[in-house]
């Protein structure tokens, strides 16, 4: 790692130095007054050239307006830093600076700029074997990943960082992870483990007095008691988050469990008080997330971007120039200029013909590939469209056997006394109304089937390849138009595996909440 100091690096005043100590306590808890007391400290470092202490005042500052939700002066005073680190050629302060943008981006939900961030902060964390910030970066990393749906990648990414916690004795990191790995067991549906996560952790949480950390802990309670349908609980946990979250200015997780909170009151069915915190949600995400936010930030990065192109140009305009002064010696010899230009002409060609062999292995590459992945979904789709058959085979099975078991009923009937009459018409109106309606069903599939083999399954199984077969023939019988009730004696199941099956499909194809599976399914073959 390379440093730099200057005249001025030893005479920083011992009460800017409390002062720098004291906002950065109270960044958490109270940003605006952190805000004002390193404003101060930013100035004087400025005025007396201070490049240390500067490079901490920018990041500081960032860390209060992050934390009140203006995330384009965040990212400007990241780039601050950033430029300062640069000059002095400070590589981990560098990589503590992209750590640092990465997680901006990470808030205002550019991930993919997020993403590029942070790999570049772990190539330098590698190269000056930085463990700690390694550790934070994989961590952060997962959260990404997390917020993509990218599930196990993001649980491999805290498992590494998890490792080296560990290994650096660092338990408010392990901590961290621990909740992060939670709220991911949420997104996957564990409720029960993730909730057993944070009530080991939340009271370490209090112990440590960070706020934020107890925000994220009670938002994420909530959201696990409200999908298990304890709805009275996950209001009281998000009434304490909302509570620390407008305190403490943290806008953005404030905006979060507003709608969380609106949306538990609508499931309890309290429409005036969702209203009411939806639209505090959509004010207070509106301060946050808007148009001129992100024209702001999409400003920040490109001036960055072409302050890195100038600095880059500047050296190509010295290697040119450097070139040509070889080039106006070597003048002097017409038998060097010969040499030079047949070497040049040589490797030019040279290099193309690498270049245009390498473009066609990689298209031949690309063709087997796009070949191999279509005889996969033939392959597929064949043994789908063969289960399905069969399905319809062991259906015809079953009606043809009940329509004799009526036929066998009918006559017991005749012979049978008054006192038992009742109970077998019963029976009788029960068969009939499954063989009306498994007969309903065989006509509609055979005609789906005959009019189009391959349009409804395969573009299923092309759009959502985790479906199973099950699945696959209930969406079928939906987009027939067949009830839960219709569907449960089709499938010859008990209605709470019909609706599990349901609840299952919604979630393999992220159909948004409030929209109807039968009417998603219409968009999709004829």
């Amino acid at each position: 790692m390379n440093t730099h100091s200057h005249k001025a690096q030893d005479s920083f005043p011992e009460e800017l130095k409390e002062k720098q100590k004291r906002a950065f306590k109270l960044i958490n808890n109270n940003p605006k007054l952190a805000k004002s007391l390193l404003q101060e400290n930013l100035e004087w470092c400025l005025k007396n050239n201070h490049t240390k202490r500067t490079i901490q005042s920018y990041r500081y500052l960032s860390y209060c307006e992050k934390r009140l939700g203006n995330y384009p002066q965040s990212l400007k005073h990241l780039f601050d830093a950033l430029r300062e680190s640069e000059k002095v050629k400070d590589t981990q302060l560098i990589s503590v600076a992209y750590t640092d943008i990465a997680t901006i981006m990470r808030f205002q939900k550019n991930y993919t700029a997020s993403l590029s961030y942070y790999d570049k902060a772990i190539d330098l964390n590698i190269a000056i074997q930085d463990s700690l910030n390694l550790a934070l970066n994989n961590e952060m990393k997962g959260t990404v990943y997390s917020k993509m749906n990218e599930h196990e990648v993001s649980l491999n990414c805290y498992k590494k960082a998890e490792t080296l916690f560990k290994k650096l004795n660092k338990p408010r990191g392990l901590l961290r992870v621990r909740l992060s790995r939670a709220k991911v067991l949420t997104d996957l549906g564990q409720y029960d483990e993730s909730l057993n996560l944070y009530y080991e952790d939340l009271a370490l949480v209090k112990e440590q007095n960070n706020e934020r950390y107890l925000v994220s802990c009670y938002g994420n309670m909530a959201k696990n008691y409200s999908e298990k349908k304890q709805y009275e609980k996950a209001i009281s946990y998000l009434d304490s988050a909302i509570y620390l979250s407008s305190k403490n200015g943290y806008t953005e997780r404030l905006s979060a469990n507003l709608l969380e909170r609106s949306d538990v009151y609508k499931q309890m069915k309290l429409y005036s008080k969702a209203l009411e915190d939806y639209k505090a949600y959509k004010s207070t995400y509106d301060s946050v997330f808007n148009n001129k936010n992100e024209q702001k930030i999409a400003e920040l990065l490109l001036q960055h971007e072409y302050e890195q192109k100038r600095v880059k140009d500047n050296l190509v305009f010295q290697m040119e120039k450097t070139v040509l002064q070889n080039h106006v010696e070597a003048e002097k010899t017409k038998k060097n200029l010969f040499l030079v230009i047949i070497i040049l002409i040589l490797l030019g060609i040279s290099i193309l013909a690498l270049y245009f062999r390498n473009i066609l292995r990689l298209n031949r590459e690309q063709l087997k590939k796009e070949e191999l992945e279509r005889d996969l979904f033939n392959e597929r789709l064949e043994s789908l469209t063969l289960q399905l058959n069969l399905l319809k085979s062991d259906n015809e099975m079953r009606r043809e056997f009940k329509q004799k078991l009526l036929g066998k009923i009918k006559i017991l009937k005749e012979e049978t006394n008054s006192k038992n009459l009742n109970d077998i018409s019963s029976l009788i109106t029960d068969l009939q109304t499954q063989i009306h309606t498994e007969q309903r069903l065989d006509k509609k599939n055979k005609l789906i089937l005959e009019s189009s083999p391959d349009s409804f399954e395969s573009k299923l199984i092309s759009l959502f390849p985790t479906l199973t077969v099950s699945e696959i023939e209930i969406c079928k019988l939906i987009k027939m138009n067949l009830s839960t009730k219709e569907i449960m004696n089709v499938q010859d199941s008990t209605l709470a595996s019909v609706k599990s099956s349901r609840y299952r499909i919604r979630k393999k194809m992220n159909i948004p909440q409030g929209e109807e599976i039968e009417k998603f399914l219409k968009t999709f073959g004829k």
